[in-house]
């Protein structure tokens, strides 16, 4: 049997109203009550049954939040945010990777719908939008992140990838580059479209051609970037730097870098978005 409330306040010679005061922080306890309280919930094993709680409160202090690829140093890292900050309001967070798939969005919602959490922070797939159309026009406490939905309005949290990718042209320009080449992401995603506006945007602002053939659109994934990179790379003449859309890219450039034996930064420099530390390779 589990222990309840009342043996604990038992144990620790005071009333059910100050062991719930402890335990919800709902109020003042002195501290040597407070301390009292906490010895025999140890003593006691006792652990707050979530799912009463839940009921009486109609919340669960749990939020769900989706995004493309968990192994992903930057997604990785916004959850590793994400999840200090609830933890400081008192939350915990469920996390599931979606990996573009429109199935595996529709299935995590209806989990994490069904576990009552009190809030949702999604990364959209591209292309299924309607099931989180509703949720917004029903009021669902919901937050899109990583890019605007599209045909109706919703709170969002999205980067600047126009301006961000400029800046990186521009730097990569400042090195003495002329025949920049960028892998974006998926010709089908949004932010693709407006890193490829930052990329022309710091090219023309140089006088330099944007040459369409130094676009190289695929999948986040490191066979999507090998695949990219293979083409650019075919080139004659070929990009003396690239500009990656993540990570994973990233890693699928320098494989096709490694097995045709050419040298950074002596052959060719790199640059990766979302992902700080990385820089210019």
């Amino acid at each position: 049997m589990s222990t309840t409330m009342i043996e604990v306040a038992r144990r620790a010679k005071v009333s059910i109203a100050t062991v719930s005061g402890v335990l919800n922080g709902s109020r003042y306890v002195s501290p040597g009550l407070k301390q009292r309280v906490l010895d025999a919930v140890g003593e006691l094993d006792y652990t707050v049954n979530q799912i009463a709680r839940s009921l009486q409160s109609r919340r669960t202090q749990m939020a769900g939040m989706l995004v493309p690829d968990i192994s992903d140093p930057f997604h990785a890292s916004v959850v590793r945010v994400v999840e200090q900050s609830l933890r400081v309001a008192g939350y915990s967070l469920m996390v599931g990777s979606l990996h573009d798939q429109p199935e595996e969005q529709s299935r995590f919602i209806q989990i994490l719908r069904g576990n009552q959490v009190d809030g949702l922070l999604l990364y959209l797939v591209p292309g299924h939008e309607g099931e989180i159309r509703r949720m917004v026009e029903t009021k669902k406490p919901i937050v899109l992140m990583g890019r605007a939905p599209q045909g109706f309005q919703a709170d969002v949290v999205a980067t600047d990838h126009v301006t961000g990718t400029r800046l990186a042209i521009e730097h990569l320009i400042t090195r003495g580059h002329t025949r920049i080449g960028i892998l974006p992401g998926p010709a089908s995603q949004t932010y693709s479209a407006d890193r490829v506006t930052g990329w022309r945007t710091a090219l023309k602002k140089a006088n330099l051609q944007a040459n369409p053939r130094y676009i190289g659109y695929g999948e986040f994934s490191f066979d999507g970037g090998s695949s990219a990179a293979s083409v650019l790379l075919d080139l004659s003449p070929r990009p003396t730097a690239l500009f990656a859309g993540n990570f994973h890219v990233l890693i699928g450039i320098l494989r096709v870098l490694r097995s045709r034996k050419i040298s950074r930064p002596q052959d060719i420099e790199l640059m990766v978005a979302r992902f700080r530390s990385t820089g210019c390779l």
